[in-house]
């Protein structure tokens, strides 16, 4: 028979304390930090099953233990259901209490309540106000269950449901923002969401789903887990549930076989890390390494003796780079060992080959061997050779399209022990597009411009022959032979390579470490949203079909999918976006460099503009957020860039006070200008008709052609991306009429 206990607890409504008898149905030895439930209620019993776990000790014993007690429904009167319902749903730990001996204290209860507050205690869902929109409801109750109608889940498949909602939810709140304190979860409520989310993992195991289902579920769990962590404190009652649900949160992560979700997990771990406890925090220091390595892949390179370091270096067209870069390393004890096939494009193929040898950590003699070849839109061509430790390019970006072409051309590969150098312009707003190519790879490359000296040539002409990257380039090679980890590489590129022009600070180079940086710019998941502030990770997205972009018809989503839409050229567009941020004059004295992060879709209508920017707080830091209409998700890469280009910088005329330009008319051009510039500088080839729709989408005077604007950017050197100069020598090619139009159109000059 079971053994009576007594129950004391207190109505938190009224203060009322109340006693009744329980019945001890089993009591379980808790093993770890989280007890493992195999607890079974049946809801047509007439018993109220609760969960409690025995926080006291014995003098004698550490041993903590589970007890699952029933209390007989006719022996509750109406006042004590009541009661016993709101103690359940209290956030103090000592709502209910064990009457025993003195070697035991309050119980923190665990329970199902959502079914027995139904089934038992007739009560119903009471679900908490609309977490989620309109379109898209969502509830979480005080028994911890999230629902996407008012009710509770029926099947596993309505809870995977509601949980995704939910993760989606919580991702869409602003940056800092967890759910449950979005929701004013009580402190058991919040008890209990851990509970309700180990349970589903439990039953998900042997539901027989397919993988990829059962994996967005872990990805669902896990974004709700981590706001579950940052919601809650580090002492008391507390903590106590903050390393519950950070143990179960570990699990998950150590379990996890899809790597993307894996690295998403952990990186959002490290994004609420200054909020955990010290042991925990030093956890997710170990994690750390899964997504940024200490140190190139030295066990791979240096495996069983190897003592030789191979690099393919792809040297950019112009600017001499292929005999300067050659110079530049001879002066800094690289020897030419195979004289390759010259700078001439008429050459043979084969490279040449600088060498370098030095004493490695434990004074063996080491051989750096650099294998040069002039660029040909294949930067990655030796990626797949298992002859080559690091892949490298130095040249132009190309506003970008240098690296752009080399992924397009490059071999199948997934970078397994290699190292990516990238010696360019704004490395960063290609980053996604490397990693994703070859995701098994470390990257190395620059987040702003790089700068390089010329000098004069017999002849004519001139040459590089010295810069940023060629300097980092031999930090770089320095580290490696000396096995230096990624710290104290980028500490010395920054030191030692870095001109004027960049804060010493931060540095320019991004490297596997910076886990942070290689976030704003990643979108592992293709839903269009930047990993810096993307909580939940999605294993599908839905496909987005682009078409040429001869105009711009909207097509409005009419019911808002629960399925993200692929956000891989939303994505690209706010690459790009921060290329031109950085190069045009205009933006100089507000830009935050590298700060425009793609947000995803709105769901709009054909009245909404098709990109639209918030400034806001991501990571503590001023942010731009680019959404873009789904109404228009079928736009191709080329209009889309261009109109987000036009869009950013209606968003900074009317948000930023220092925004230089007081005529309207010119500030409107300067925004046609950078969606002209970026037109010029993309892989695609109907620049005159994406132009043209662009004007017509405006309600422009057809007089603006793009045979102008394109000229006008082509002859220009310096502020090819747009400045008041060359609006003022746009306005200079136009007709009277066309002026006419704008200046009635956009209003007289302000300030």
């Amino acid at each position: 028979m079971p053994r009576p206990l007594t129950l004391r607890f207190t109505n938190p409504n009224t203060g009322q304390v109340h006693q009744i008898k329980a019945d001890v149905v089993e009591k379980l030895k808790a093993e770890g930090p989280e007890a493992k439930e195999t607890f079974r209620h049946d809801v047509n019993d007439d018993k109220v099953d609760l969960y409690v776990d025995d926080t006291g000790r014995s003098r004698y014993s550490t041993d903590r233990h589970m007890f699952h007690l029933q209390i007989d429904k006719s022996q509750l009167s109406p006042e004590e259901a009541e009661a016993l319902a709101a103690a359940m749903q209290s956030a103090s730990p000592n709502a209910i209490e064990l009457k025993r001996d003195t070697r035991f204290n309050a119980v923190t209860v665990r329970s199902d309540l959502q079914i027995e507050k139904k089934d038992v205690l007739g009560k119903v869902f009471q679900a908490t106000r609309n977490l989620g929109s309109g379109a898209q409801p969502l509830y979480l109750n005080e028994a911890g269950v999230f629902s996407i109608d008012g009710q509770a889940p029926a099947s596993l498949a309505d809870t995977q449901q509601a949980l995704f909602r939910a993760a989606e939810s919580a991702d869409a709140l602003p940056d800092g923002t967890d759910i449950f304190t979005h929701s004013n979860a009580s402190l058991l409520t919040k008890r209990q969401v851990i509970d309700q989310l180990e349970a589903f993992q439990t039953d998900l195991a042997q539901s027989g789903l397919d993988r990829r289902e059962q994996a967005q579920a872990r990805a669902s769990a896990a974004t709700l887990l981590t706001d579950m962590v940052a919601s809650l404190g580090n002492t008391g009652a507390e903590g106590q549930l903050k390393k519950d649900a950070f143990g179960q949160l570990q699990s998950l992560v150590s379990h996890e076989t899809v790597g993307g979700l894996k690295e998403s997990m952990i990186f959002n771990l490290l994004r609420i890390q200054t909020g955990l406890g010290p042991i925990e925090s030093m956890q997710v220091d170990v994690l750390r390494n899964q997504i940024a390595p200490a140190t190139p892949p030295y066990d791979k390179w240096f495996k069983d003796g190897k003592t030789e370091v191979n690099m393919s270096l792809a040297a950019g067209h112009g600017e001499g780079f292929y005999e300067g870069i050659t110079e530049f390393l001879t002066k800094r004890g690289f020897k030419v060992t195979e004289e390759g096939g010259g700078e001439s494009w008429f050459s043979s193929g084969k490279p040449r080959i600088l060498t370098l040898k030095k004493e490695g950590p434990n004074g063996e003699e080491r051989t750096f061997n650099i294998h040069m070849r002039n660029f040909d839109g294949d930067s990655f061509k030796e990626i797949n050779d298992k002859k080559f430790d690091i892949i490298g390019y130095m040249g132009h970006s190309n506003l970008g399209g240098n690296t752009r072409n080399s992924v397009e051309n490059a071999p199948s590969a997934t970078g397994e022990d290699k190292l990516i150098f990238l010696g360019l312009c704004s490395g960063k707003d290609n980053v996604d597009r490397v990693r994703k190519a070859f995701p098994e790879a470390q990257l190395m490359t620059t987040f702003n411009s790089s700068y390089f000296r010329k000098k004069p040539i017999p002849g004519g002409g001139s040459q590089f022959y010295e810069g940023e990257d060629a300097k980092a380039l031999t930090e770089l090679v320095n580290g490696i032979m000396g096995e230096q980890d990624w710290s104290e590489i980028n500490a010395n590129v920054r030191d030692k390579a870095l001109g004027f022009a960049h804060d010493k600070t931060r540095g320019n180079y991004i490297t596997p470490l910076n886990a942070r940086m290689n976030a704003r710019f990643r979108d592992a998941d293709s839903d269009g949203k930047a990993d810096l502030h993307d909580k939940h990770f999605n294993l599908d997205v839905a496909t987005v079909r682009s078409e040429p972009s001869g105009s711009f018809e909207a097509d409005p989503i009419v019911d808002a999918p629960d399925t993200p839409l692929n956000g891989d050229i939303p994505h690209l567009a706010a690459g790009f976006a921060n290329t031109i941020d950085l190069y045009n004059p205009t933006f100089r004295n507000f830009h935050k460099k590298g700060r425009v992060l793609a947000d995803g879709y709105f769901h709009g209508t054909a009245s909404d503009p098709v990109v639209q920017f918030e400034t806001s707080k991501v990571d503590g830091e001023t942010a731009y957020l680019m959404k873009v209409n789904s109404a228009y998700r079928h736009l191709g890469e080329e209009a889309l860039r261009a109109l987000t280009m036009v869009e950013y910088n209606r968003h900074l005329v009317n948000t930023e006070p220092s925004y230089p330009i007081k005529d309207p008319v010119k500030r409107e051009l300067l925004g046609l200008i950078t969606g002209g510039a970026s037109l010029v500088y993309d892989s695609g080839w109907r620049d005159d008709a994406v132009f043209s729709a662009m004007v017509k989408h405006y309600n422009l005077p057809e007089g603006l052609k793009w045979e102008h604007l394109s000229q006008l950017i082509e002859d220009e050197k310096h502020d090819y991306t747009g400045s008041e100069r060359m609006a003022d020598k746009w306005l200079g090619k136009m007709d009277a009429d066309t002026k006419a139009e704008l200046k009635a159109k956009l209003g007289p000059a302000v300030g």
